[in-house]
């Protein structure tokens, strides 16, 4: 597997982990399964840090053009890059915002 599919693998992984915790406890409190606001909170700042982390922004166009030249395989990950792609089109990036993000409910 090249290092770019071993990236967004691993990006996928960690992307569907921060956003599984925050979608449960997002609908559990919605309809008043549970009422820890401040755990959803918490997995909502988290969510919004992985989405807008600079180090990995930075990476995301690098690996795609690294995965540009993998031959077309089953170690392509077509959907992983689909999915990088609309999280970097659709992140934080700008370091005036990132800050402000912060203080979002």
């Amino acid at each position: 597997m090249s290092s770019a599919s071993t990236f967004f693998h691993q990006l996928n992984q960690n992307y569907l982990q921060v956003h599984r915790t925050k979608e449960a406890l997002f609908w559990d409190t919605y309809m008043a399964i549970s009422d820890d606001h401040a755990g959803f909170a918490h997995a909502e700042q988290a969510f919004k840090a992985f989405i807008s982390d600079p180090a990995r922004l930075d990476q995301v166009p690098v690996r795609l053009a690294e995965l540009d030249q993998v031959p077309d395989t089953r170690n392509k990950p077509g959907s992983a890059a689909w999915r990088a792609g609309w999280l970097y089109s659709n992140a934080t990036s700008s370091t005036t915002t990132r800050p402000a993000d912060k203080c979002l409910p």
